[in-house]
């Protein structure tokens, strides 16, 4: 019986297969396929930043599919774009100069015929990524060289750092390069082939390549990283001030702050607890130890496990808007931060900081620039002008949770400076 059950049903699955060819036969379109359809006629070109829109009438042609353009890019790769015909018009990109090119249109209907050409030649505007480039900004800063620029358009470019061969001091391509379709670009570089900087004089180069292997100029500069040294964490010790906010109850290991972990639960976080005052800045205190001139701090957001199976950054109790500050007494006052701002405390304010979200993106919706933003964590320069400090407070105003709150997550964090003799 069995058998003959799927006999039949092979049977039944032939039929339909051979019904449905003889319905696909049946249903050509009408007409012939043979003929050329009608040509494009008169064009009107809008420029636009490394290309253009080409508008047209199309040739009242029923048979008609799609128009055709045939460019060459900058790199003389030819480059075929199509348009349906349910446009009257064709986008044209990719080109890396404000020159005069030639763009050949053609129509072709549902035979894959094509019409008599129509030669529409146009000059781009400059392409995004010559902003991007003309605004770049190098300097010097504490062991490494840091890059600032925007990328208005939020364009897919490639970051090509060069480096002099230790060897045979030839210009080469730096592991250190990156791929972003940020906006905004604030990039601190702290090696050189391969090995971490020290004081001495340093020369990159940089150069932009967008997604049509089109390049800039090359940016040389020469550079002199600023001193520096790593507080080593030994001594560290997370305290409870009045005025601070008490750790979330499943927090395991109040030294998990620094032990190097910056992703995985449960090694790798310091969370305070959400129901306290939620909206009231949430305040922690870590003693280093040692006093210590203090130049900038680097921290790592707690990473929260996404539904697509990935980390997910700049979100939850991350900090997003923040203060850090600092005071030189091994046992200072625990106080609120309205106290801490009226000036009458030994403590101090050495930097106002915010993280910015690569891609803008809203709630947990992440881009490979956020992960990457993320996995490499946050730099914050403190005030050069404050004394040597034994106490460090970070105090939350906003964090990235939906509704924002105060409470925070952070995985890991890291000092830099001097030790004091």
């Amino acid at each position: 019986m069995k058998n003959l059950v799927l006999q039949v049903l092979s049977l039944l699955a032939l039929q339909f297969l051979i019904i449905s060819c003889n319905e696909d036969i049946d249903h050509e379109p009408i007409g012939s396929h043979d003929s050329a359809p009608g040509s494009i006629g008169e064009t009107q070109v809008i420029p636009q930043p490394g290309g253009a829109i080409i508008a047209y009438n199309l040739p009242d042609d029923k048979d008609l599919l799609y128009v055709k353009a045939v460019y060459e890019l900058t790199n003389g790769k030819e480059r075929e774009v199509k348009s349906s015909f349910y446009k009257n018009f064709v986008v044209i990109e990719g080109l890396g100069d404000t020159l005069e090119h030639t763009v050949t249109l053609t129509t072709v209907n549902r035979g894959e015929v094509e019409s008599e050409p129509t030669i529409t030649k146009f000059k781009p505007l400059a392409p995004a990524f010559w902003s991007t480039f003309d605004s770049l900004k190098v300097s010097s800063t504490f062991l490494g060289v840091n890059i600032k620029t925007t990328n208005p358009a939020q364009e897919d470019l490639v970051y090509v750092i060069l480096e002099r061969d230790s060897l045979t001091n030839e210009w080469v391509q730096s592991q250190n390069s990156w791929y972003s379709s940020a906006e905004l670009i604030n990039r601190t570089i702290r090696s050189y082939n391969g090995l971490s900087f020290d004081t001495t004089e340093y020369e990159i180069g940089i150069i932009l390549r967008d997604d049509w292997l089109n390049y800039s100029d090359t940016l040389f500069q020469t550079f002199k990283p600023l001193w520096e040294e790593q507080i080593p964490s030994n001594r560290f010790l997370l305290k409870s001030l009045t005025g601070d906010a008490p750790l979330y109850a499943k927090t395991p290991n109040r030294s998990a702050l620094w032990d190097g972990q910056i992703a995985g639960w449960p090694n790798t976080i310091l969370f305070t607890d959400q129901a306290y005052t939620p909206y009231v800045p949430h305040i922690i205190t870590i003693d280093l130890g040692i006093t210590a001139k203090l130049n900038r701090v680097h921290h790592w957001d707690y990473p929260e496990w996404g539904a697509t199976g990935q980390n997910v950054y700049f979100a939850n109790g991350a900090l997003r808007e923040f203060e850090i500050w600092g005071s030189p007494e091994s046992s200072p006052e625990g106080v609120d931060l309205d106290s801490m701002q009226t000036g009458e405390t030994s403590w101090e304010l050495l930097a106002r900081c915010e993280e910015i979200k690569p891609s803008g993106l809203s709630g947990w919706n992440v881009t490979n620039d956020d992960i990457e933003a993320g996995t490499l964590g946050f730099d914050w320069i403190l005030d050069q002008d404050a004394p040597p400090m034994r106490h460090i407070r970070i105090v939350c105003l906003k964090n990235w949770n939906d509704p924002a709150g105060t409470h925070m997550a952070v995985a890991e964090v890291q000092f830099f400076g001097k030790l004091e003799d």
